[in-house]
């Protein structure tokens, strides 16, 4: 239990949001679920998630001053770093 203690839900639940979604798109590929042209899907997929993080990491400081929540604020550098991830897969599609 002293493992994931020194860890907070906010952080744990960024790590499992990022990398599900990749896993998620792996098994897909390896399983060949996907639609009838899977290289837009995986543009659309990855341009999505690399949207969504880039926005949940530019909200980071409004909810500091809004809310005086300081844990996002901490949590930034990671949410931009899985954009910039998901951004790059996105582009080498």
């Amino acid at each position: 239990m002293k493992l994931f203690s020194r860890y907070t839900p906010l952080q744990i639940s960024i790590h499992l949001y990022a990398w599900s979604a990749l896993i998620w798109i792996a098994i897909e590929l390896l399983t060949s679920s996907f639609s009838i042209n899977p290289i837009q899907e995986l543009e659309q997929r990855t341009g999505r998630h690399a949207i969504t993080l880039l926005v949940l990491s530019l909200l980071c400081t409004p909810l500091n001053i809004i809310f005086k929540w300081k844990e996002p604020l901490k949590r930034r550098r990671t949410l931009g770093l899985y954009a910039f991830m998901y951004v790059f897969i996105h582009v080498l599609i």
